[in-house]
């Protein structure tokens, strides 16, 4: 059985059960004779999910009080059931995408206003969904993440319960049109050619048209899935739409799946990193592109460097994320990798994050 094998020092060990996101080791794991973890590792979920499916029973950890724990955070904003039953519940919609009907409308409404109160909940949200997706079902999740940001910062704008109703269906259904792309082109590895450019981008049209025969979705829900790639300097496609010819619900949708395309792994491209994604949609390339409005709550939302990651920051010190603080998520705090003080980027104006050396799993 794996786990912290017999030394001369003798060390508290702690139940698994008990074990917290951000707790740091303070001897090895060992496993098939290896060294699984090494002391100092800053323990995220997915290490903990690890242990436990290797029937590790207790480990020992640093005193809690030893460290900053940094502010309580919401890292996503559905709990894994909901998570599940949305996926899942737009995977049959979108698969009989030829056939919709009231039966597809109701399921989507039901979905949409659970989504609604599940999100409204998460009151202190940071975002750092960092996972790694089955291909085959990327097309259904980034539908769900684009969906509950989307309604995180419509929340925070002060949307009516029927504006942010509409949203939820047509973030939802803001990508049902990529159903009818070729599975060889959606899944390609590698480029993409220009001819098969041409068809991806196809998708916003091919949706509206879809939606629109459904007579129990509004028309705002067919506008959200023409409209989410149109940009408010009239060069997004596919009609070119200045900013005040595009609904306001639209550009939520397309800042939210601007970067949640851009930080998720496809066949044909790798991820970026959350901090690549924000700069990128900060850059001044960007500028005039995106509502602004929209665009400061989303970057308020969202978590740069998660908790696990290990950084760099100005002057070349390098540390591990081991706890995030609430409304500043850009500055973390850190256990710095040479001595293992901690720092709190909070306290040291002049510093930040220059750059992500690994991206917590």
């Amino acid at each position: 059985m794996p786990g912290t094998p017999p030394t001369t020092v003798e060390i508290p060990r702690t139940s698994l059960a008990e074990v917290q996101r951000g707790d740091v080791l303070a001897q090895s794991i060992y496993h098939d004779g290896r060294t699984l973890f090494a002391p100092g590792r800053v323990l995220t979920d997915n290490d903990i999910q690890e242990l436990k499916r290797l029937k590790v029973e207790a480990v020992a950890i640093r005193e809690r009080d030893a460290k900053p724990v940094g502010d309580k955070v919401q890292t996503d904003p559905l709990n894994k059931e909901m998570r599940a039953q949305a996926i899942n519940t737009v995977r049959r919609v979108y698969e009989d995408f030829h056939n919709l009907d009231r039966q597809h409308g109701r399921e989507i409404h039901s979905l949409g206003l659970r989504l609604c109160d599940e999100v409204k909940q998460a009151t202190r949200l940071g975002v750092a969904v960092h996972d790694l997706r089955d291909h085959s079902n990327y097309t259904y999740q980034h539908s769900v993440n684009v969906t509950a940001i989307s309604l995180a910062i419509g929340i925070r704008l002060g949307l009516t319960r029927e504006e942010l109703n509409l949203l939820t269906v047509g973030g939802l259904l803001h990508d049902i049109g990529k159903m009818k792309i070729p599975p060889q082109i959606l899944e390609k590895n590698g480029k993409l050619s220009n001819q098969e450019l041409m068809i991806v981008r196809k998708h916003p049209v091919w949706g509206w048209e879809l939606l629109k025969e459904c007579t129990d979705f509004d028309p705002v829900v067919w506008a959200i899935a023409r409209q989410h790639h149109e940009t408010m300097d009239g060069r997004g496609y596919p009609d070119k739409l200045m900013g005040w010819q595009i609904h306001a619900l639209s550009k939520i949708v397309t800042v939210v799946d601007m970067w949640d395309a851009l930080r998720s792994e496809r066949p044909y491209k790798p991820a970026w990193h959350p901090d690549q994604t924000l700069a990128f949609i900060n850059s001044p390339q960007m500028t005039g592109k995106l509502d602004p409005q929209v665009l400061e709550i989303f970057n308020q939302l969202i978590v740069p460097y998660p908790i696990g990651s290990r950084v760099m920051v100005t002057g070349g010190r390098t540390g591990r994320v081991v706890g995030l603080n609430f409304g500043s998520y850009s500055r973390p705090i850190l256990r710095l990798d040479a001595g293992g003080s901690f720092m709190d980027l909070t306290d040291h104006k002049g510093l930040e994050v220059i750059e992500t050396l690994e991206l917590a799993a």
